[in-house]
């Protein structure tokens, strides 16, 4: 009986362990607290862009498309952890 236990309790376990692997996958998973988008708006209007769609975190970066002064439009790419502009690709 002890040994049936055991066996049921490992595979629970395994279970469990592929169950959050997965999720992993489809997830981001941030080692720490992501910045407000609040933060990420203001950084994106302070380097004279406009926003043409919503601010989105995708792959584990913020993702912005911007238009800016001249109407030349791009993408902007954040760190969610400090806020700081790490890319920028040009439509």
């Amino acid at each position: 009986m002890k040994l049936r236990f055991v066996g049921i309790a490992m595979v629970g376990a395994l279970c469990i362990s592929f169950s959050s692997l997965a999720l992993a996958d489809d997830e981001c998973v941030l080692q720490g607290t992501a910045v407000p988008i609040s933060q990420i708006q203001k950084s994106i209007q302070d380097l004279g862009y406009t926003m043409t769609k919503k601010i989105k975190l995708d792959d584990c970066i913020y993702k912005a498309k911007v238009t800016d002064k001249a109407g030349k439009k791009s993408k902007l790419i954040f760190d969610p952890l400090n806020g700081k502009l790490i890319g920028k690709k040009s439509d």
